[in-house]
């Protein structure tokens, strides 16, 4: 199949699934050419989800693109709410859209700067950061996450809603390309405002060891799953 870019509809290998977005890849530090694809857990985990789960291209095709690795625990409260699909970087490459590929990240962006978020169709939306809140939310997706009401920790709180419901797990870049962290959410406080984790939260995520980072250059000889 020909590559796609970070940015599409991703969802589980289940009939009637919801779509999610592919934010962008990543690896754990000791495992340099193990490249995983970033995304949400609420979209891509369900709450009887295994490891090796598939996931496919969200676009109906049906299309494998890598197999589910790790996630992050729901708890009553959260910093972070991510998934980790192990992928072929032949089938999903570095690229966030027309936005090109991440340069750097900037773990907790500065109130007032802007950003951008690449979606599915290479949409590019825009946001600009408001303030840093905790936010109390139940996850809504396919995960079967629904009935659990969470409090997100120490999320970055955008100036208005700036993405639509599909958008979770787009990461978004600052005006340098630096990745500053993912769509999980919109308040449900009456003013309805984007809600994004710090990339921080998620590359420090002891769920994760601690031990992740973002992918800014592909290895010469990736491991591939086998689809």
């Amino acid at each position: 199949m020909a590559q796609v870019n970070c940015g599409v509809w991703i969802a589980l290998e289940r009939p009637g699934d919801e779509v999610c977005t592919a934010g962008c890849l990543v690896r754990y530090k000791d495992q340099p050419n193990k490249i995983m694809l970033l995304s949400v857990c609420h979209g891509l985990v369900k709450s009887n989800g295994k490891k090796g789960d598939v996931v496919v291209l969200g676009d109906g095709s049906g299309k494998r693109i890598g197999l589910l690795e790790n996630w992050t625990t729901f708890h009553s409260q959260i910093q972070a709410d991510a998934a980790l699909v192990w992928v072929d970087p032949a089938i999903i490459g570095l690229a966030l859209g027309s936005l090109g590929a991440p340069a750097g990240v900037v773990g907790n962006p500065l109130l007032d700067s802007d950003f951008s978020i690449c979606t599915q169709g290479n949409v590019i939306r825009h946001g600009t950061v408001d303030s840093y809140q905790d936010v109390q939310s139940s996850p809504q997706g396919p995960g079967g996450w629904t009935d659990i009401d969470v409090l997100y920790q120490q999320q970055v709180i955008c100036t208005d809603q700036c993405t639509v419901p599909g958008d979770s797990g787009a990461v978004a870049i600052d005006g340098n390309n630096n990745v500053i962290g993912m769509v999980v959410a919109v308040t449900d406080d009456g003013n309805p405002r984007t809600v994004i984790t710090p990339i921080s939260s998620i590359l420090q995520h002891p769920d994760f060891g601690r031990n992740l980072e973002v992918v800014l250059k592909l290895p010469s000889s990736p491991l591939k799953p086998k689809l």
